[in-house]
């Protein structure tokens, strides 16, 4: 059987057709989609709002829902590394919405020129 493949992506509201959101921790929704069943979820941020650490723990949010990788316009050096601990990667920058950065992960088109460690690892 082959393991599910889940991503999230930052945006900046609720639907699909929302901009990806510039910075991890401060993005409005998480979009959680499964890659082979095509099922997703707009999960409201509770950590948006914090004056620092937000993204460390929107790294957590996002382990603890076991997602694999994590798209983002941009990510800060402590919640990248909470990120990679996790065992989560990392792809960015994204621009445009959530649902063409979700379709370029899906075609395995994402790079990360500022981060080439950060390339998306598909899970067998």
């Amino acid at each position: 059987m082959t393991q599910d493949t889940i991503i999230a992506i930052c945006g900046t509201r609720q639907d699909l057709d929302a901009p990806v959101e510039p910075v991890l921790g401060r993005a409005n929704f998480f979009h959680i989609a499964n890659l082979r069943t095509g099922e997703t979820q707009a999960l409201p941020n509770p950590y948006k709002d914090m004056r620092e650490g937000c993204g460390v723990l929107c790294a957590q949010f996002l382990a603890e829902r076991g997602v694999h990788a994590v798209l983002t316009g941009n990510c800060g050096p402590r919640a990248a590394r909470a990120l990679r601990e996790a065992g989560l990667s990392i792809s960015y920058p994204h621009t445009g919405s959530v649902r063409e950065a979700m379709e370029s992960f899906r075609l395995k088109r994402t790079s990360s020129p500022q981060n080439p460690e950060a390339q998306p690892r598909i899970p067998d």
